[in-house]
């Protein structure tokens, strides 16, 4: 597999990717790596098209990419091809940060990593000169975080620590979370009745989970299940615009439901929206699918519509 955890605590990881695709690189987008935590050497990858216009700033689109915070890297080709796809479909910047994995790292390691690469996002428009050239083509009034899973978890986290924080020059305009990973120790509907053949099963989820949070926690840590009896307080927290998408196949999709229930009972903006026959991280696959473009379609369209502009 590609993290093998002994008795003993010792963890074996396999350098080979556990999903082989090709890579979908037809130039049209370029990128590059940086450093944005040396004590980890931790780095993220900026993509943004080759031809940008003369004078012309690009939305900032922040993504945090799946792996229950135990795998993952912008390196492997399934998430690379994906954040190609969210640079060219969107014609935005995307900014890819990795994080430290569990176990070795149990949350909130990836959530610490996670404020850390948007506070060097937000140094890198306050220096002149700096080194990624952001502010030459990126515009930092119109920033969108989202992420997959995980990484949809970590938006959440980002959200409320984010609520009351100065980030100028940085402007959060909203986020786009995809088939958000939360839990709880009590079983959804959704958890009771997932297939047995699917991608990702429950066996997974409460693998995964038992890995990423602090030793002698349950999933009923607040860091996984942020609605749950030791979740903060919402009601003060003022969030920006949130849009959550999901598959009818996901199960965690009571979970994601119940989230935008919450927000939305806060009185917080929260659009959902639910693809029909599709499964958990179901945008990583068949990136010519009809729920694939829709996708796109979608998060461009929340985009416009909050991103203050007329």
């Amino acid at each position: 597999g590609i993290v093998r955890v002994f008795s003993d605590g010792s963890v074996i990881r396999s350098d080979d990717p556990s999903a082989k695709v090709p890579i979908e690189d037809d130039g049209s987008i370029a990128w590059k790596d940086f450093t944005f935590d040396n004590s980890f050497s931790l780095q993220l990858r900026i993509y943004k098209p080759s031809s940008i216009p003369d004078q012309k700033k690009l939305p900032i689109y922040i993504y945090f990419l799946a792996g229950g915070f135990c795998f993952g890297s912008r390196t492997w080709p399934i998430f690379h091809n994906f954040c190609l796809r969210l640079a060219s479909r969107l014609q935005a910047v995307v900014i890819a940060p990795d994080h430290r994995w569990a176990p070795e790292y149990p949350l909130p390691s990836a959530i610490d990593d996670a404020f850390t690469a948007i506070k060097w996002v937000q140094t890198e428009f306050r220096m002149k000169n700096s080194a990624s050239s952001l502010m030459d083509f990126a515009d930092p009034k119109q920033v969108y975080i989202s992420g997959n899973s995980s990484g949809g978890n970590i938006c959440h986290h980002l959200a409320v620590g984010f609520a009351a924080q100065n980030l100028s020059p940085l402007s959060v305009r909203g986020y786009i979370l995809i088939t958000p990973g939360f839990s709880s120790e009590k079983r959804s509907p959704a958890e009771l009745s997932c297939p047995a053949s699917d991608l990702y099963i429950i066996e997974h989820h409460d693998c995964l989970w038992k890995l990423a949070v602090p030793k002698g926690s349950t999933r009923n840590h607040p860091l996984a299940n942020p609605l749950g009896p030791n979740g903060k307080d919402l009601s003060s927290i003022k969030f920006s615009p949130v849009l959550v998408v999901t598959g009818t196949r996901d199960l965690i999709r009571d979970r994601q439901t119940a989230y935008v229930e919450k927000l939305r009972g806060i009185g917080s903006h929260a659009d959902m929206v639910v693809f029909d026959g599709e499964r958990h991280n179901f945008n990583y696959y068949n990136p010519k699918s009809a729920a694939n473009s829709e996708l796109m379609d979608r998060i461009k369209s929340f985009m416009a519509a909050t991103s203050g502009e007329t």
